[in-house]
C-alpha cells in the first residue's frame, strides 16, 4: 500500500508541474507537422509516412485523438499523461534496482527536470517511446530476475522437493507473464520511435554479458518477426527520409549534451559556454562514480543501467561521427535519461550524507527555477516562436494574391494550422506547399517553404505574383541573440538571384518571429 500511494504521490506532482499553463504558447513547428501528418485518412497517411522518419503508432493514435477537439492544450494532454506515467516508472524501476529511497529522487528528478517537461507537454512521439520503452525495461527485469529465481531454487532434501517444484513452476510461470509483458511494450515501442531499438540492443547485450544464452537467441528473433510487418515502410523511411536535418555528430556534442540532462541553459538569455561543460562534467562525474559503486555492490545492476544509458548515447553518436547517417539528436536522448538519472543519483547517494544533501538541494532547485522562468517567459520558453500571433497578424494584414515565403522548411505547418479555421487549404506537390482561399474575400494566398529545391517554382511564383499587383512576404524564425536585420539581409543574399530587386520594407516583429514585407524596387518609386 506505500508504494502505491508513493507512486499515486509522484505521478500527481508530476501531473501539476506538467498541466501548468499547457495551453499557454503556440504549437511548434514538429507540433504542427505532427497535426498536419495525424489530420489525414489512412490511405493518404500512407502516402505521407515514407517521407518522415518515425513509425505509425503516435499518429495513429493522435488521429483518433484529434476527434475530440483540435486546441493546443487538448492536443498535448496525452504527453501529460505519458509523463506522469514515465515519472511513476522511473520509481518503480529505480525502487526494483536500487531500493525505495533512491527511486524516489530519481523519479524527483524527472519530474522536475526541464528536458522532460519540455518532452512531455509537446505534441510528439518522444513521451510515448519513452513510456513504452521505460515500461518494457521493467518488465525486463522482472522477467530476468524471476528467471533467475527459478534457476537458482532446487531441493536440498526430499522433504522439501515437492515444496520446491511447486516454487519453480510458479517462478516460471511469473517469468513467462513477465516475457509477454516485455515484448508487448517493447513492440509498441519500436512502432512509437525507432530510436527505442537502441534500448533493446543495450537490454540484448545485457543478456549476453550475463551469459543468458536462451533469451539472448529468442528475444531478438521475436522482435524482428514482430516488427517485419513494418519493415518495408521502415526501408522506404531509411531512403528518403531517415536522416533528414540532423547535424553531423561532434565530440563537442557528446559531452556537451550531458550537461543538457540537468538543464542549467534555461535561466537567462545568455550563458557562456563554460556553464555547460561545467555541468557536463559534474554529470560525468556522478554517472562514473554511480557506475563504479553499484558495479561493487550489486554487479549485474551496473551493467544492467550503464548497458541501458551507454548503447542508447554512443552507438547512435558514432553512427553519425563515422557515416553519412546522422541519427545522433539531443531530443532522442530523452529515452536513456531515466537511467542516466539512476546512476546518478546512486553516485550522489554513495557520498557522505552531509555532502550529499546540498547536491540534492542544488540541483532540484536549479530544475524547478529553470521550469518557472520558462513558462513565465523570463527566459528562453520551450516555444520561442509565437506561431499563434504570426497567423492572426497575417490574417488581418495580407491581401489578395499575397505570396508568403516561409524560411525554415516546415514553418508552414503551424501557420497551416492557425490559419486553416479561415481559409480553405488546397495542398501542392509533396505536401509541402499550399494555398489559402478565403471564401468571403475571394482571394488566394500561397504559402511557399523556400528550399534550394523549390526555387525554380518559387521564380515562377514570383513573376506571376508581380503581374498580378500582389507583394511577398517573408515569414522568419528568429533565433536568440540574432539581429533580425542581419539575418534578413543574409537570408536575401542566399537567395539572391530570387531576391535581387527587393529591399528590406516594413517590419512587424514579435517573440523570435518576423514578418517582413519585401517590396520591390519599382514599387518603392
Amino acid at each position: 500500500m506505500r508504494k502505491f500511494w508513493t507512486g499515486v504521490g509522484l505521478g500527481l506532482f508530476a501531473f501539476v508541474l506538467r498541466i501548468l499553463f499547457l495551453g499557454k504558447q503556440s504549437l511548434g513547428v514538429d507540433e504542427a507537422f505532427s497535426v498536419f501528418m495525424a489530420s489525414h485518412s489512412f490511405p493518404e497517411f500512407m502516402k505521407l509516412i515514407p517521407y518522415d522518419a518515425h513509425p505509425f503508432i503516435f499518429y495513429t493514435f493522435l488521429h483518433f485523438w484529434m476527434m475530440g477537439g483540435d486546441k493546443e492544450a487538448y492536443l498535448r494532454f496525452p504527453s501529460v499523461i505519458c509523463g506522469v506515467a514515465n515519472c511513476i516508472f522511473v520509481y518503480l524501476l529505480g525502487k526494483e534496482l536500487l531500493g525505495e529511497k533512491r527511486g524516489i529522487l530519481a523519479a524527483l528528478f524527472w519530474a522536475c527536470a526541464v528536458m522532460a517537461l519540455k518532452a512531455e507537454t509537446n505534441i510528439r512521439m518522444y513521451p510515448y517511446a519513452t513510456c513504452f520503452s521505460l515500461i518494457s525495461t521493467f518488465w525486463f527485469w522482472k522477467a530476468y530476475s524471476g528467471s533467475l529465481q527459478s534457476i537458482g531454487s532446487s531441493g536440498k532434501n526430499m522433504r522439501s522437493a515437492d515444496k520446491n517444484r511447486q516454487s519453480r513452476e510458479d517462478s516460471q510461470r511469473s517469468s513467462l507473464k513477465h516475457w509477454l509483458l516485455y515484448y508487448v511494450f517493447a513492440t509498441l515501442s519500436l512502432y512509437t520511435h525507432y530510436y527505442t531499438g537502441f534500448i533493446i540492443m543495450g537490454q540484448w547485450i545485457f543478456l549476453l554479458v550475463r551469459k543468458r544464452w536462451r533469451e539472448a537467441v529468442w528475444m531478438p528473433l521475436i522482435l524482428t518477426l514482430l516488427f517485419s510487418p513494418w519493415a518495408p515502410v521502415f526501408f522506404l523511411q531509411f531512403v528518403h527520409a531517415i536522416d533528414t536535418g540532423m547535424p553531423k555528430a561532434t565530440w563537442g556534442n557528446f559531452f556537451y549534451y550531458l550537461g543538457l540532462f540537468l538543464e542549467p541553459r534555461r535561466f537567462f538569455l545568455r550563458i557562456p559556454l563554460f556553464f555547460y561543460f561545467a555541468a557536463s562534467f559534474l554529470s560525468l562525474e556522478f554517472l562514473v562514480w554511480g557506475f563504479w559503486v553499484l558495479y561493487k555492490d550489486e554487479k549485474e545492476k551496473g551493467i544492467f543501467l550503464a548497458l541501458l544509458f551507454a548503447v542508447p548515447y554512443c552507438v547512435p553518436f558514432f553512427i553519425s561521427h563515422f557515416s553519412p547517417r546522422h541519427i545522433f539528436a539531443f531530443r532522442y536522448l530523452i529515452l536513456c535519461v531515466p537511467y542516466f538519472f539512476l546512476l546518478f543519483i546512486y553516485g550522489i547517494f554513495s557520498m557522505p550524507k552531509p555532502a550529499a544533501y546540498p547536491v540534492y538541494g542544488i540541483l532540484i532547485f536549479l530544475s524547478l527555477f529553470s521550469w518557472v522562468f520558462s513558462l513565465l517567459g523570463h527566459g528562453s520558453s520551450y516555444q520561442i516562436q509565437d506561431w499563434r500571433k504570426a497567423a492572426s497578424l497575417i490574417r488581418h494584414h495580407l491581401k489578395k494574391t499575397d505570396l508568403i515565403f516561409v524560411e525554415t522548411g516546415m514553418g508552414q505547418y503551424p501557420l497551416w494550422y492557425y490559419l486553416s479555421p479561415y481559409f480553405s487549404v488546397h495542398w501542392i506537390g509533396k505536401m509541402s506547399t499550399y494555398t489559402l482561399f478565403d471564401r468571403a474575400n475571394r482571394s488566394s494566398i500561397l504559402v511557399y517553404p523556400v528550399t534550394e529545391a523549390l526555387l525554380p517554382e518559387v521564380k515562377e511564383e514570383v513573376k506571376k505574383n508581380q503581374k498580378m499587383g500582389g507583394r511577398e512576404w517573408l515569414v522568419l524564425c528568429q533565433p536568440l541573440l540574432v539581429d533580425p536585420h542581419l539575418k534578413v539581409r543574409g537570408w536575401i543574399l542566399r537567395h539572391q538571384t530570387l531576391l535581387k530587386s527587393y529591399h528590406l520594407g516594413s517590419i512587424v516583429k514579435w517573440d523570435h518571429i518576423h514578418l517582413y514585407w519585401l517590396s520591390s524596387r519599382s514599387d518603392r518609386r
